[in-house]
């Protein structure tokens, strides 16, 4: 489906001044019922919806570490539709309502060293509450992750746990940024645990160029484990995955930083559709400092 989003920020003042446009269509997964676990299907939804709203920085950094937090509050207005998955051009419901949204962010980071992989201690935490007023839509996502030093000076052990719980039944979901565990494609829960387990080391650094095209910097692996529960009442369905990733960290055309990955995952149980095991992404594309 096609869909975009523009946010514009205004941080000559404090507090920072946000404004969000998002418009396009995209696919939910909804539960059907709640008499079957699994049983749930793909709508299309059109949604258009505008955010504003102030956020609120603090550096607290003290000694060696990086130390941030910030809070945000947004109203927000959301025009919908739900789409006849036999016709796209035909609408079968609307729903238009406005919504509040709350979101906290805490990072406490050693600075990392060029050849480090993430840094050897840290912690990060994140919150997000989105409501709808006076409608079923919503939804509320914690997370942590926790930084350790690994075998080796640039290895890595982190440690990522999240939460989810929202409204599925038959109703508009809001965009969330939850990770499924590796290897299962995205299903509805009412609640959803999952714990992440990474060791993460590079293990070879090129540097070798294509002129005026790319710079090979690093090469990287990840070996994972995660484990999941996701609970629509009164069912459980437990997931877990181990796998590795190879990452090529390069920078193109000068200009953007890259990080394609291959991905391996094997799946230990069959309640939830599987991914292919061999996967191709890409984690990272942005403008490089």
């Amino acid at each position: 489906r096609f869909h975009s989003y523009v946010k514009l920020t205004y941080a000559a003042l404090y507090p920072f001044i946000d404004l969000g446009f998002d418009f396009g269509q995209r696919n939910n997964l909804n539960l059907i019922s709640d008499s079957t676990p699994g049983t749930f299907s793909k709508v299309p939804w059109v949604q258009n919806s505008f955010s504003g709203g102030m956020r609120f920085p603090f550096r607290l950094t003290q000694g060696s570490y990086f130390t941030n937090i910030e809070t945000a509050v947004y109203g927000e207005y959301y025009n919908t539709a739900q789409l006849d998955t036999s016709d796209l051009s035909t609408q079968t419901s609307e729903l238009d309502f406005p919504a509040v949204k709350a979101m906290l962010d805490f990072s406490r980071l050693l600075p990392i060293a060029r050849r480090h992989v993430k840094p050897r201690w840290g912690q990060t935490f994140t919150a997000e509450y989105e409501s709808a007023i006076n409608e079923e839509p919503e939804r509320l996502f914690v997370s942590a992750q926790l930084f350790f030093p690994g075998i080796m000076k640039t290895h890595s052990f982190n440690v990522r746990l999240s939460y989810k719980n929202e409204a599925i039944t038959n109703t508009f979901r809001f965009n969330d940024d939850f990770i499924m565990p590796r290897g299962y494609k995205s299903a509805p829960f009412e609640n959803i645990y999952l714990a992440s387990f990474n060791y993460e080391f590079p293990f070879w650094y090129p540097d070798l160029s294509i002129p005026s095209t790319a710079f090979f910097q690093r090469l990287r692996m990840n070996l994972f484990f995660d484990l999941s529960e996701g609970v629509t009442a009164p069912f459980h369905q437990r997931m877990s995955s181990a796998g590795a990733e190879l990452m090529i960290d390069f920078r193109l055309l000068r200009l953007f930083q890259v990080t394609p990955a291959f991905r391996y995952s094997y799946t230990f149980n069959d309640y939830i559709k599987k991914k292919q095991p061999f996967q191709f992404l890409i984690l990272r594309f942005e403008v490089a400092n």
